[in-house]
């Protein structure tokens, strides 16, 4: 791998735990497993699809404010600001809710920062990816994304990233499509000076 130039992050479930329940909100909304949340809501009829939107809405804001770092976020975030490297937030949750989870921590400061709204597509999408290296002026190549779900490995794989995987208990099937596995935000930082 060469000399990372930036780091992404995916915000729910790496950097905070926001005990964001998607399985409940699929029994809730109807939506079967195997399909995105976000993607079943946009096919729904529309009375259908303002309600479901709404429902997310006001689970994501819930868990937002209840949001918690995750452990060595901080230290993990330093280290990078530390190295010059630049730091994105890419992920699937509304802008609304990012602003209040980064206005409960002060470290959580970014270069740039995609959200659903953002008119790139959203992850498993690779122009998600490639759009926040642009802002970011990093090239893909030289960018560790760094997520703890499927579709976050899938973006960065077909943008040509380098993908990292944070698995905490229980390696999914899909762990193996990931360049690098870790466990916690701090074994991130070795990665930050290959050999």
């Amino acid at each position: 791998m060469p000399s990372p130039q930036a780091v992404i992050f995916d915000l729910d479930g790496t950097l905070v735990d926001s005990n964001l329940d998607f399985e409940s909100i699929r029994r809730e909304l109807n939506i079967p497993d195997g399909v995105g949340i976000l993607e079943a809501i946009e096919i729904m009829p529309a009375d259908e699809r303002d309600c479901a939107r709404s429902h997310l809405l006001s689970r994501e804001l819930s868990a937002a404010e209840a949001a918690r770092l995750k452990p060595g976020a901080s230290e993990t975030i330093n280290c990078i600001r530390g190295k010059g490297l630049k730091i994105g937030l890419l992920t699937r949750n509304t802008i609304r809710a990012v602003e209040l989870v980064m206005n409960s921590f002060e470290q959580l400061k970014f270069d740039a920062v995609v959200t659903r709204e953002t008119r790139c597509g959203i992850k498993p999408d690779p122009d998600s990816v490639l759009h926040l290296c642009r802002l970011m002026g990093v090239k893909p190549h030289q960018t560790l994304c760094v997520g703890d779900f499927h579709y976050d490995i899938i973006a960065a794989n077909r943008s040509g990233a380098v993908s990292v995987l944070m698995v905490e208990t229980n390696i999914p099937e899909y762990a193996s499509e990931a360049n690098y596995i870790i466990r916690n935000l701090p074994d991130l930082i070795p990665l930050l000076d290959p050999r």
